[in-house]
């Protein structure tokens, strides 16, 4: 059976930090698990944004699951993972999350509208919110 992961990324271009939320869904839509993380020190929406399904990887992979459906609403982020483009300022995530993939017997990248991602929005805005407050 296949996971959906939904991912997303909250990021301040002011303080350079990010928050990450990620939301394990089953088949029936059903909330599994979620997490947030956060970080300082990030370079760009886009790097976030992979530094998000980067942490998704990694739960998943702490969670068990072998089958997984990444999901993200940046479109960016999902081309640059499906066609294998090179993007210099996330090279070196983006070589991590090919990495990570090897560790399961199958995952997919998609891209999916705001409107479905929402939960992980919140969740990462409250990660962003978290690490601003600890400052």
């Amino acid at each position: 059976m296949e996971t959906q992961c939904f991912v997303d990324a909250a990021w301040n271009a002011g303080t350079s930090g990010g928050g990450f939320g990620c939301i394990f869904k089953d088949t029936t839509g059903r909330t599994l698990q979620q997490c947030s993380s956060n970080r300082s020190n990030v370079s760009s929406a886009l790097v976030a944004e992979a530094l998000a399904a980067k942490a998704g990887l990694k739960a998943a992979r702490l969670l068990g699951l072998r089958k997984l459906a990444i999901r993200s609403d940046s479109k960016s982020l999902i081309m640059a993972i499906n066609t294998k483009e090179k993007i210099v300022e996330a090279q070196g995530v983006l070589f991590d999350i090919n990495q990570l993939c090897t560790l399961f017997t199958s995952v997919s990248f998609e891209f999916i509208s705001r409107d479905f991602n929402e939960d992980a929005d919140a969740l990462a805005k409250a990660a962003l919110q978290s690490l601003s407050n600890s400052v």
